[in-house]
């Protein structure tokens, strides 16, 4: 009952369950490990709630959980919403432990996943200890175990793990696994969040490499590695950024708002205001194919125009306020403060 497609058979699953418990029918451990994972594969990892449920009833009743039951409920963790249950993950496992059931190599995935999902990216450090506890046991690990190493670092504050990241790398490469376009672009990921945008040369590097590789880019690559060159010191890399995103239209992959947001970032930071009237360009581009604008993209296009020689673009800049308020696209602090900047260096008239 747990291989229903596309995970939203959990609902016929439990009424199998107590369908099997009306006609007296005793569960087994191969009946209890169906119905938790159901639960797991359940849309948006909602029911982890239910498939702990579930898990203890199986221990209320005596039936002694194996592998498979420890797996799929540190699964169900790892899938719940916001990464909100590391702390029920890491739990589980250690109860897994405690009975003497040996974590393989798809429970490491999933608790490791499950610290990279953490808010804030702030259990990087334990996604790193339980993956050092594989290692000692003996578990190899696998492309999916080094992707999500490799997104915890990526997602550690301040882009201050960059460098762990590259030796995860090395370390997946030194013993022969693959990499796929998920851990080249998380890659890509960590070194564009790089304290002062310093390794944006590496980030290229590893997309060249990827490309070598035969590798095919997506979207989430191509966002982060244009992200990257927009956080270059000074503005330096807007016109690779722009390369960056026209290869990505070459290759038939449709930019979202993240990616043109980037982009809009990029040519804001050119120095000197002098790429203002590419921020309008791409701005532009973005409502023709029908990409809606966030705040974040507003933002950097009221301070393209403010940062304009002169101030002779605080029309514009008025212009885009007035369409984000059309949109109902919220402003923030930093739009006022780019719009009053702006209007502050208006030319006086007459």
């Amino acid at each position: 009952m747990e291989k229903a497609p596309g995970g939203s058979q959990w609902e016929r699953a439990l009424e199998v369950f107590e369908e099997m418990e009306r006609i007296g029918v005793e569960p087994s451990t191969v009946t209890f490990n169906a119905l938790i994972s159901a639960m797991e594969k359940a849309p948006g990892g909602s029911k982890w709630e239910r498939a702990l449920k579930v898990f203890e009833d199986m221990k209320r009743r005596g039936v002694e959980p194996d592998t498979k039951a420890f797996n799929a409920l540190i699964s169900a963790m790892e899938k719940a919403p916001g990464g909100s249950q590391w702390e029920r993950a890491l739990q589980v496992f250690r109860e897994m432990e405690r009975r003497g059931v040996e974590p393989d190599l798809v429970c490491f995935s999933a608790l490791i996943s499950a610290m990279e999902k953490a808010p804030g990216g702030s259990k990087w450090e334990r996604a790193l200890k339980v993956f050092g506890e594989m290692e000692r046991r003996g578990v190899e690990p696998d492309l999916v175990c080094f992707s999500a190493l490799i997104s915890a670092m990526e997602k550690a504050p301040g882009g201050s793990k960059w460098e762990r990241a590259l030796k995860v790398f090395g370390e997946m490469e030194r013993i022969g696994v693959e990499p796929d376009v998920f851990c080249f672009s998380a890659l890509i990921s960590a070194m564009g969040k790089a304290p002062g945008g310093s390794q944006w040369e590496r980030a290229l590097k590893v997309f060249g490499e990827m490309k070598r590789r035969g590798v095919e880019p997506d979207l989430c690559c191509f966002n982060a590695l244009i992200s990257a060159m927009e956080k270059a010191p000074g503005g330096s890399q807007w016109e690779r950024a722009l390369e960056v995103f026209e290869e990505m239209e070459r290759r038939g992959v449709k930019p979202n708002v993240v990616c043109f947001s980037a982009l809009i970032s990029a040519m804001e930071k050119a120095p000197g205001g002098s790429q203002r009237e590419r921020a309008l360009e791409v701005f532009g581009e973005m409502k023709r194919i029908g990409v809606e604008p966030s705040t974040v993209t507003f933002n950097a296009l009221i301070s393209a125009m403010e940062k304009a020689p002169g101030g002779s673009q605080w029309e514009k800049a008025l212009e885009a306020f007035e369409d984000m308020k059309r949109r109902g696209v919220e402003p923030h602090k930093a739009t006022f403060n780019a719009l009053i900047r702006a209007l502050q260096k208006a030319p006086e008239s007459g």
